[in-house]
């Protein structure tokens, strides 16, 4: 009797411990296959970024040359130009995105509308 107990116990600690090494197995597997893939990501910006600078030290300048930034700067100080002037002379500035076409990403247009505040329209009370 103690003899089948104890045959019973070993398989079942060798049973277990296989399937904690195999459980091992596989989660060290996919760690080790995603941190593959963001250092191959990173080898990529290391690399994007030694070719701008090489790019750069021969006397070049960079493609963007920070003129995006600088035309959103622009654009951002314009904006809110307008719309203090809209407040001021009782205006509402509205200016959205619409969708043209098929539904789709790029397929819009921009709009805009100007319209009188509700303190400039509304009416005096009358006694």
């Amino acid at each position: 009797m103690q003899t089948t107990v104890y045959i019973i116990w070993c398989l079942g600690a060798i049973l277990a411990a296989f399937v904690l090494l195999f459980g091992i197995v596989i989660f060290v597997g996919f760690v080790l296959r995603t941190w593959r893939r963001g250092l191959g990501s990173l080898h990529l910006h290391l690399w994007v970024w030694q070719a701008l600078r090489a790019y750069e030290k021969t006397g070049r300048r960079r493609p963007d040359d920070g003129a995006t930034m600088d035309a959103r700067r622009k654009l951002t100080s314009a904006t809110a130009a307008l719309v203090d002037a809209a407040r001021e002379e009782g205006y509402v500035v509205t200016i959205e995105t619409v969708p043209i076409g098929p539904l789709a990403m790029g397929n819009y247009c921009m709009q805009y509308d100007v319209r009188e505040a509700q303190s400039r329209y509304k009416k005096p009370a009358t006694p």
